[in-house]
């Protein structure tokens, strides 16, 4: 299993710290719990030389950072583990 960032594809989102908005590409990285028999796609963006994780509710794992829309064609998101935000790429039948 791959645990490393892979950026997706057009994915970009708005993140607001302090009164400063920026535009930010975003990511996936596989989390694996096999206490749980879990693998989802968390979704990150990239902040600064790093990344930060974004949760359901809007809000990141900096608590002074949010992130207000996001732009991620092809994929559909939901609320993974522990609230985190989780991504699947939508596929044609």
């Amino acid at each position: 299993m791959n645990t490393l960032f892979h950026q997706l594809e057009d994915g970009l989102t708005i993140l607001a710290s302090r009164g400063v908005f920026r535009q930010a590409k975003l990511f996936r990285r596989a989390l694996v719990i096999p206490s749980k028999n879990l693998i989802e796609d968390q979704v990150y963006a990239q902040w600064g030389n790093g990344f930060i994780r974004l949760y359901a509710n809007s809000g990141t794992s900096i608590p002074h950072v949010t992130w207000l829309t996001m732009e991620l064609p092809f994929h559909s998101t939901a609320v993974g583990y522990l609230g985190a935000l989780s991504v699947t790429l939508n596929t044609k039948a």
